[in-house]
């Protein structure tokens, strides 16, 4: 997963969840704005600690891990 690959993961698990973006800031006290502007990629400005209470909430973990050599699919085709 690529750093810009988060928002749209946490979007998409938010949603299953049922919570809305709204519901979401209101409880962690972050701007739906930047929750939005995350969520489409458009800017990363989460804190790290902004960023684990989301993933907290939405019951996800972050993994680091080495990086594969191994080309993706994209990687390919580019």
């Amino acid at each position: 997963m690529e750093i810009y690959d988060l928002g749209p993961a946490i979007a998409q698990r938010r949603k299953a969840l049922g919570i809305t973006q709204e519901a979401l800031c209101k409880e962690l006290k972050i701007s739906r704005v930047t929750l939005s502007a995350f969520e489409t990629g458009k800017k990363l400005s989460l804190s790290l600690r902004q960023l684990g209470h989301i993933l907290k909430r939405l019951g996800l973990e972050l993994d680091i891990k080495e990086r594969s050599n191994t080309p993706t699919l994209d990687d390919l085709l580019n």
